[in-house]
């Protein structure tokens, strides 16, 4: 598939998910497709990526934040917009970002999502300063 054929997928599904978003359940599941066309898209279509990321964070920003706990789901979307930044020439400031929410997950006692961002964040970091970025481990959203 490609990153185009993801792109008017990943657009298809939000918009029928839409449809749907009134309800808590459906406002995550459409959270968690805007994600899934995110990381499909990041590592072939950066543009694609970056539309999906403001995507996620219009509906983040638009979801009552006291009927539905977002707060993994912020913290993904900071993480994200580092890696994208990094892809995008802004290595430390991405870099910087991404590293940003490893403390909360340390706090909140998520270490293998603590320990999972530090490593996709390094690695990432370290390839594009070696001028290696196809050797970036690729990771794979399965949340659909």
């Amino acid at each position: 598939m490609s990153p185009t054929d993801l792109l008017a997928l990943g657009r298809l599904a939000i918009k029928r998910a839409h449809f749907y978003s009134q309800l808590r359940t459906e406002q995550m599941r459409l959270v968690d497709i805007i994600y899934t066309a995110f990381n499909g898209l990041i590592y072939a279509d950066i543009a694609g990526a970056a539309e999906m990321l403001a995507l996620e964070e219009s509906v983040l920003n638009g979801m009552d934040e006291f009927m539905t706990d977002l707060t993994t789901q912020r913290l993904r979307l900071i993480s994200s917009k580092g890696l994208l930044k990094m892809l995008q020439g802004d290595i430390e400031g991405g870099y910087t970002q991404a590293m940003s929410v490893v403390p909360a997950y340390e706090i909140a006692g998520m270490n293998k999502m603590s320990e999972f961002t530090k490593k996709q964040a390094e690695l990432t970091r370290k390839e594009i300063l070696a001028g290696n970025p196809r050797n970036i481990p690729h990771t794979y959203s399965m949340l659909i």
